[in-house]
């Protein structure tokens, strides 16, 4: 039977207050010992008692770790817990996004604008519907209504793949960008390159 949160939160703390309380008695051991190391006679004393303080400073130091691990990973639990709750967009994602299992070796890039333009349906179905109470805010692109949203804003949405082609070509450029600024700049080399006769592939990643 699996241990509760409850149940696993205890075992945690107890743990927890079991390596401060060691710690603690560690420093009073080493405490002891250099306060016996101080009167001390016999020559067997001082050599037993040097080597024993090596291995109770040993065991502090190991302790003190030991507690700074665990305050660190204490405030690192607390830190997340005060953040917002993750949103539809963190949690869920369009099931024809491309995966490296869907590959084939003839694919062409008629394909590709077909699995892309299913992949944008389905993000402007969360959009709309599961996310629509979630999207609040004037920078937030999965808001329809956002100044983000390239589709509110502007005529094409440069998110998207898209093929420019000279009527003469010399050659051809794929380009890849992901879902910073790169769409909007790599859109201005795309046109230039077209301009020099290049063929211009471009691909949302």
């Amino acid at each position: 039977m699996q241990p509760s949160v409850k149940q696993r939160s205890f075992m945690l703390r107890a743990l927890v207050w079991l390596v401060i309380s060691a710690a603690l008695v560690t420093v009073a051991a080493v405490a002891i010992e250099w306060f016996q190391l101080a009167s001390s006679q016999s020559e067997e004393q001082l050599d037993w008692r040097a080597l024993r303080i090596p291995a109770l400073l040993l065991l502090q130091r190991c302790l003190t770790i030991l507690i700074a691990t665990a305050a660190a990973f204490y405030c690192w639990i607390r830190l997340s817990q005060s953040l917002p709750d993750l949103q539809g967009w963190h949690l869920q994602s369009p099931k024809s996004e491309f995966r490296a299992k869907h590959a084939i070796a003839d694919d062409d890039f008629d394909n590709c604008l077909a699995q892309e333009e299913q992949v944008f349906e389905e993000l402007e179905a969360y959009m709309t519907v599961q996310w629509s109470t979630q999207t609040a805010g004037t920078y937030n692109r999965f808001n329809q209504d956002s100044i983000c949203n390239p589709a509110s804003i502007l005529n094409h949405n440069w998110n998207r793949s898209k093929v420019l082609l000279h009527n003469d070509p010399v050659g051809g450029v794929l380009l890849i960008h992901g879902l910073s600024d790169s769409p909007y700049s790599l859109r201005k080399l795309g046109e230039r390159l077209v301009s020099s006769k290049g063929h211009r592939r471009d691909t949302f990643a």
